[in-house]
C-alpha cells in the first residue's frame, strides 16, 4: 500500500520531533496566559501589563508586585493554600513574560 505524500509528511515531522525531544504537536502561542488553568482574557492582559509599566516606572522599591496582580482577590481568599500556591506561580510566570516584553 501507497503512502500518500501528506502522510509522509506527517510522518517525517513526527520524527524530527522525536529526535529532537520535541513532543509538543502544536507550538504554544506565547499569547494564551493562564493562572489557575483559567485563560486570562486580553482585558485582564491589559490591566496587568499597565500595572508592570508603572512598577518599572516607579523610582520606590515595591514589595508585593505579584499581589497586586491578582485578578480576583475574593476569588484569592477562596482558594486553599495549595491552589494560592499554584495560583502564585502562574502569576508570577505571567509577570515574568509580560515584563519582558516591555522592557
Amino acid at each position: 500500500m501507497k503512502k500518500s505524500v501528506e502522510a509522509q509528511r506527517y510522518i517525517l515531522q513526527a520524527k524530527r520531533r522525536l529526535s529532537e525531544f520535541d513532543y509538543d504537536a502544536n507550538p504554544k502561542d506565547e499569547t494564551r496566559l493562564y493562572i489557575n488553568n483559567k485563560k486570562l482574557s486580553s482585558d485582564q492582559i491589559f490591566v496587568m501589563r499597565h500595572i508592570i509599566e508603572e512598577i518599572a516606572a516607579s523610582e520606590d522599591l515595591v514589595f508585593d508586585a505579584l499581589g497586586r496582580l491578582i485578578t480576583d482577590p475574593t476569588e484569592f481568599l477562596r482558594l486553599t493554600e495549595a491552589e494560592k500556591v499554584k495560583y502564585m506561580l502562574d502569576l508570577s510566570k505571567v509577570y515574568s513574560y509580560l515584563k519582558s516584553k516591555i522592557i
